[in-house]
This record gives C-alpha cells, sequence and structure tokens, in this order.
C-alpha cells in the first residue's frame, strides 16, 4: 500500500511539474513558436540518442534546418529557443534583457566561476570596464613582439621536418598559441615550465570540454552529483586540480616577480601610465624585455581593493581558456583552407612578401595592418569554421524578435555557424572566397550575418589581441611554406565544445620554403 501511496504522490508531482511549466505565462507564449515534439518532463531530449560530441552536433544541425530560422525545445523543464536569422540575432545579442548566461556556462562556474565568459552579469560591466585597459593600443603594440618570437620560434620547428612533410594540422598551433597567450597575459616565460605541466593542462582543457558536453546532455545530473563515484566525476576532479594548480603557479610567480621589484602600482597610476606612454617605446628594454602582461593589471586592482584573490584566479582562468583554444583552431582552419585553395595562397603570400620587403622584415602592427587580402583570407576562414559557433544568453525579461515575443527564463540558443553559412546572406555559402570581405562587398550585409566574436554588450573583450596573433602567426606560415591538400574539409567532421573542431585528425603537405 505504501509503494502505490508514494508511485502516486510521484506521479501526482511529475504531472504538477508539467503543467505548471507548459501552461504558465511562458509555456503558452513559447508554444506559439515551432520547433519539435517535447515530451512531459524529458521535453525533446528523446532527439538526442547519440550522446557524444558528434551526436550532438548532427542532432543540432538538423534541428535548425529543419525549424528556420527559429524553434523551441525544452529539456527537463528547461525552455530552449534556438535563433539563427540575423534580425533575432542583432535583437538578442545586442539586448540588456539577454546579457546574463546561465545554461550551458553553469556547468564551467566550477571552474571559471565569476570570470567575463561564465559571470551571470550581475558584476559584468564592472569587471569588464576594469579589464579593458589590458587590450589598451600601447598593451597590444608590446604583444606584437612576444607573438613574432613565439611564431618564429614555431617556424624554426616547422622547418626542421624537411623539405616536404606532412603534419596534423590541429595540434601544430597549441603550443604557440599558449605560449603567447601566457607570456603577453601573464608575464611568464614557458619555455622555463616543465612540459609534462604544459601537456597536462592542456589535456585538463580538453577533459572539460567533455564534461561540457555530457551535462549539457543530461540537465538532470546536478553540481552534487558530480562525486569521485562516477567516471565523469573523477574526470572533471582530476581536471579541476590540473587547472587550478597551474593558475596558481602562474600567479604565484607573477607576484615573485613584483616583490623582488619592490611591489607594483596601484590601479590608477598603472593604467595612467598605458595613456602617457611614449609610443617610440620598445617591448625591449636594455636588452632584456619589458612585460606589462594582463595579470599586471589584475594585481594592480587587488592593491587599489578592486579585485580579491578569488577575481584574479577567476580572469586568469577565463584568459587562458579564451586565448589559447580558440585562437589555435582559427589558425588551424586558415591553414586547412589555403591548403585547398591554392590561388588565394598565393595571393595572399605575395602580399606578406610585399610588405615586408617594404619594411625591411619588420613585423609590427604597423605591417600587419597592411595586409588587407590576408585579412580577407582569415575572415573568410573564420566565416566557414566560427570559434564560437553557438552562443548562449538567458533572458531575465520579454524581447520582442521579428516575429515572436520571448518570455523570460528561456535559454537562447545563437547559432551562429548556421548564420554565417545562410543562403539568403551568403552567395554559395560552401565557398571558399575572400572576396567577400572586400569593403564594397560588405557594405550592404546584414551587420549581424557575421559574428566571429559575438556581438553587443558581450562580444569578445580579447578579439583584437586574437585578431592580431592570428594575422602573425599566419604570416609568417605562408612566408615560410607553401600549402597543399591531403585531407578534405568536405569530409571533415565538426563537433563542438568550447570552440568548433573537427572530431578527427586533419593532414597538410608542408614545402618549406628556402630563401636567400
Amino acid at each position: 500500500m505504501l509503494f502505490y501511496i508514494v508511485l502516486s504522490a510521484l506521479v501526482a508531482a511529475l504531472v504538477y511539474f508539467h503543467i505548471s511549466i507548459r501552461y504558465s505565462r511562458q509555456g503558452r507564449m513559447l508554444s506559439k513558436i515551432p520547433g519539435p515534439f517535447s515530451f512531459p518532463i524529458i521535453g525533446s531530449l528523446h532527439l538526442f540518442t547519440d550522446r557524444t560530441q558528434r551526436g550532438l552536433w548532427i542532432t543540432i544541425r538538423m534541428i535548425t534546418d529543419t525549424w528556420y530560422p527559429i524553434c523551441k525545445g525544452w529539456a527537463m523543464g528547461l525552455p530552449l529557443l534556438s535563433v539563427r536569422h540575423p534580425d533575432d540575432l542583432e535583437v538578442i545579442l545586442s539586448s540588456q534583457k539577454a546579457c546574463y548566461k546561465e545554461f550551458p556556462y553553469k556547468y564551467l562556474r566550477s571552474w571559471l566561476n565569476d570570470g567575463l565568459l561564465t559571470n551571470k552579469g550581475d558584476t559584468y560591466r564592472a569587471r569588464r570596464r576594469m579589464l579593458t585597459p589590458a587590450f589598451h593600443f600601447n598593451m597590444l603594440r608590446r604583444y606584437v613582439d612576444i607573438m613574432n618570437e613565439q611564431s618564429g620560434r614555431l617556424m624554426t620547428e616547422l622547418r626542421a621536418n624537411g623539405k616536404e612533410f606532412v603534419l596534423d594540422v590541429l595540434p601544430i598551433y597549441a603550443d604557440v598559441s599558449l605560449n603567447i597567450i601566457i607570456e603577453s597575459a601573464m608575464g611568464i616565460d614557458l619555455d622555463k615550465t616543465d612540459k609534462k605541466v604544459i601537456k597536462d593542462y592542456k589535456e585538463a582543457i580538453e577533459d572539460m570540454g567533455i564534461v561540457l558536453t555530457y551535462r549539457m546532455l543530461r540537465p538532470y545530473i546536478l553540481d552534487w552529483m558530480m562525486t569521485p563515484f562516477t567516471e565523469i566525476g573523477r574526470k572533471q576532479i582530476h581536471a579541476l586540480k590540473v587547472l587550478r594548480e597551474f593558475t596558481d603557479k602562474i600567479i604565484k610567480e607573477r607576484r615573485k616577480y613584483h616583490e623582488m621589484l619592490g611591489g607594483i602600482k596601484g590601479y590608477k597610476e598603472f593604467t595612467d601610465s598605458l595613456e602617457n606612454q611614449d609610443e617610440s617605446e620598445s617591448i625591449y628594454a636594455i636588452g632584456h624585455k619589458k612585460k606589462l602582461p594582463m595579470l599586471d593589471i589584475l594585481l594592480s586592482a587587488e592593491k587599489d581593493g578592486l579585485l580579491d584573490e578569488k577575481g584574479i584566479k577567476e580572469e586568469v582562468d577565463t584568459f587562458l581558456l579564451g586565448g589559447t583554444d580558440t585562437t589555435r583552431m582559427v589558425m588551424a582552419y586558415f591553414t586547412m583552407l589555403m591548403a585547398e585553395n591554392k590561388k588565394c595562397q598565393d595571393k595572399a603570400r605575395a602580399e606578406v612578401c610585399k610588405v615586408l620587403e617594404r619594411s625591411g622584415g619588420k613585423r609590427g602592427m604597423t605591417e600587419l595592418s597592411q595586409m588587407p587580402y590576408l585579412e580577407q583570407c582569415i575572415k573568410e576562414s573564420m566565416r566557414l569554421y566560427p570559434i564560437a559557433s553557438t552562443i548562449f544568453r538567458h533572458t531575465v525579461d520579454d524581447i520582442q524578435l521579428k516575429n515572436y515575443t520571448i518570455p523570460a527564463g528561456v535559454v537562447v540558443i545563437c547559432q551562429i555557424i548556421d548564420a554565417h553559412r545562410d543562403p539568403n546572406f551568403w552567395t554559395e555559402p560552401e565557398k571558399f572566397d575572400p572576396d567577400r570581405f572586400l569593403p564594397e562587398n560588405c557594405r550592404h550585409r546584414h551587420p549581424f550575418a557575421y559574428l566571429p566574436f559575438s556581438a553587443g554588450p558581450r562580444n569578445c573583450i580579447g578579439q583584437k589581441f586574437g585578431w592580431m596573433e592570428v594575422k602573425a602567426v599566419c604570416s609568417r606560415l605562408l612566408y615560410n611554406f607553401y600549402l597543399e591538400p591531403i585531407d578534405s574539409t568536405r569530409d571533415m567532421q565538426l563537433i563542438g565544445d568550447f570552440v568548433l573542431r573537427p572530431a578527427d585528425p586533419f593532414h597538410t603537405k608542408f614545402i618549406r620554403i628556402d630563401r636567400e
């Protein structure tokens, strides 16, 4: 008898849960929007029979193509809305009513806490204003020297492979992107760091990507369930241990550096010095690198009471995640597409050589800005393969889209890759064509049809840094190598976690250019 009473109570609770959500004001408003069939309680999760990273990608693409340009779904009572039309993307990404981040970013808060990427929005504006000086022109100018040095090392390593060789392009840029962000953002030279520590750190980031996908498809798994008694719990616990130890080591080393110099400046004094800096001043002073890393901004803010130790760790973790996988994948896709498009490759290389010949080999910000065709090629690579292929937002109030009103409390999934390949806005969208980004071809394009760095108040704060890094590395690549295809992007299978990435290795042939 007790069993039937408990069972009846459970069924009644589930029925109440279903009715209270689906027939609430929110549920009634969402019912007007098309989408796949949703069962009670589980919602649309029945569509995700393949719960791998690849399976998730395939299912989402099927849903967004079937219900164009907008569709709704449910997952264990969580309302989801997928949008891909530039008009709707503009409203969502520009609105203060959709500035908050909840699902799936909450699954990263065990690592990033309230860093810029995962910050719900309560302290986001203040934190972003505080970090903006890290990307001041005078800071970026200093970073170019680091980018050139590290990309030069990479080319030396690649050239040592011989006259002709074939490599998987995905791991090639992992070290250079990590070295650049660590040295420029944190003031630490990774060449002096144990290689196993670096290897473990990169593997830990990959493991957290697996954890993210796993939990996205299982929203019923709560934080307290991520214990050592489950495989996924053990994976997260180990990854977090490695990531935290790496961050602590970086911060400790930078603190020690400033203690040796007598302490760091306060925040205002530090940022004022950037404004008044002599543009001719180099990163090199008396033969030594004069570093002004982003981490110093955080430490100076701590000195003035604007940030605590926890806040420093949050932003260091966020900078490292945002500055490693993102740029290395842009470089990898650029390499693949240049190999497949020889005419574009040759034209970009000729431009790079012309600029370097004119500058006497100098590779500063001015020289990088004089490579418009290279820039077009990178932009087209990022159109076809946007690193942030999907962006999530959480509505805190009703928002009026083109054809529907979206209620508060909805997770909006902005399908950037679908907007980038929408034939209504891009002629032959699957074709690689850098001329799409000629000024005359951009003039009348919808401003939200191309969003490689997101847009609106929560766009990528480090986009200028990332853009400069990619141009520095890619210009050196074309100067040093001819590229020929081995694998084809047409056959490439994609997956998404932190970034859009190929599911399998992708090989390209490198032919060394020997110059006199």
